[in-house]
């Protein structure tokens, strides 16, 4: 491919803990695949100048506070050994009358020599002259519209309709949603790109001996589900399987659950959660820990039985956590959905019926007898197979884009 200078763009994906990971997981792919191709990785992040950030608290009533979740995806990259530059470019409030269509970025990209950019998420800049490839994470609404507000239907579709207006490359994380941009959005005539199931885990993960974890009293035999708690991963459905085990006699089995106990769309499921534990034999076999550090989660799903995903909606293959016990080796079962079946074919995902607890229940008495050979020599073939598969689909995406691009006028 020769030099080329690939800029990372980490507007939107910073704001929560799935488009970190996504982002570095690009970042762990392109920096392995840089020693033969000779990559240059830069990171982008919006900065707030003073001026803008009185306008954002005029216009949308709130302070830019996230200076942290910047922070923690540079530090990602830094702990996943990822050789990159940074730039923290100004950036605009996200007002109709505001947008420029990327020409003040564009100025930065002409200057550094950037020769694609990727993956800009919600905004749209059809005016740059620099190859861009937007990401769509997934169409969510048009499946549970009953979970968000009219005005927010209103403006997920007025966002994608102009990015898929002005895009002409297209970044998905799964075939399903390739398929659902085609199915809802006939008119879009930009390609998308589906990534295929390949889950890779930085260096940090595979070996990461001496995290103590000695505070949650980890028994011999427990399950893992690692979601954040909003109304479509179904938690109900893992805790009635639980309450199915008990009754069969498995009452030394445990369920740990992180996440942060929020769904800010709607209070009823977590109210109906707890209504629903509460009314369990096996409740004290159940275990909310919250939102926990993350080389503690790497630990807890490591040892686990399996990791459990019963989601009724996931953008790709069992989402995020699917994809980290995946790249760990670590088995996971899955809700038959779709999506999740993209990944069929590999022998670490088993799947039961989607909301059905006894289908669930009795893939996890099944895993009891699962092989347990995690070692680091075996996750570590496992991630070399698929950094090479990830590698060959990014490197292949960005040389197509940066031959096909050419700007709207």
């Amino acid at each position: 491919m020769g030099k080329k200078k690939i800029a990372l763009i980490g507007d939107a994906l910073y704001k929560w803990d799935g488009g970190i990971d996504f982002l570095t997981n690009i970042a762990v792919v392109l920096n392995a695949a840089s020693t033969e191709n000779d990559l240059q990785l830069i990171l982008f992040l919006p900065k707030d100048s003073v001026p803008t950030k009185i306008v954002k608290k005029i216009l949308l009533g709130k302070n830019a506070t996230d200076e942290e979740k910047k922070k923690k995806l540079i530090r990602n990259f830094r702990e996943a050994n990822v050789k990159f530059g940074i730039i923290h470019y100004p950036k605009l409030p996200r007002q109709p009358f505001l947008r420029d269509k990327g020409k003040r970025l564009d100025r930065i990209f002409q200057t550094m020599g950037i020769d694609v950019a990727l993956p800009v998420m919600i905004e749209s800049y059809p005016a740059i002259k620099t190859p861009w490839i937007s990401y769509i994470p997934d169409l969510q609404e048009k499946y549970f519209p009953e979970l968000f507000s009219e005005k927010e239907l209103e403006a997920r579709d007025a966002m994608y309709r102009r990015v898929l207006g002005d895009a002409q490359y297209v970044l998905t994380t799964s075939d399903s949603v390739k398929k659902d941009i085609e199915k809802y959005y006939p008119d879009a005539v930009c390609k998308v790109f589906a990534t295929p199931f390949a889950p890779v885990a930085p260096e940090k993960y595979i070996n990461s001996d001496g995290v103590s974890m000695d505070k949650y009293h980890l028994p011999s035999r427990y399950f893992v589900i690692s979601n954040q708690f909003w109304a479509h991963k179904s938690h109900d459905t893992a805790f009635k399987a639980m309450e199915v085990l008990y009754e069969k006699g498995e009452r030394d089995v445990h369920l740990f659950c992180t996440g942060v106990l929020q769904d800010y769309r709607t209070d009823d499921y977590i109210r109906n959660l707890r209504e629903c534990l509460n009314s369990l034999h096996c409740k004290k076999n159940i275990h909310i820990l919250g939102y926990i550090p993350k080389m503690e989660q790497i630990e807890l799903i490591k040892g686990a039985c399996a990791l459990i995903q019963p989601s009724l909606f996931e953008g790709d293959c069992g989402g995020c956590s699917v994809y980290l016990a995946r790249s760990l080796c670590v088995p996971s079962i899955l809700s038959d959905i779709p999506v999740n079946l993209e990944g069929k074919e590999d022998k670490y995902l088993y799947y039961f019926r989607a909301g059905d607890a006894v289908s669930l229940a009795e893939k996890m008495q099944g895993s009891f007898t699962l092989p347990r050979n995690r070692s680091p020599q075996i996750v570590k073939a496992s991630n070399e197979e698929n950094m090479k598969k990830l590698g060959k689909f990014y490197l292949d995406m960005l040389q197509e884009v940066m031959a096909d691009y050419s700007v709207k006028q």
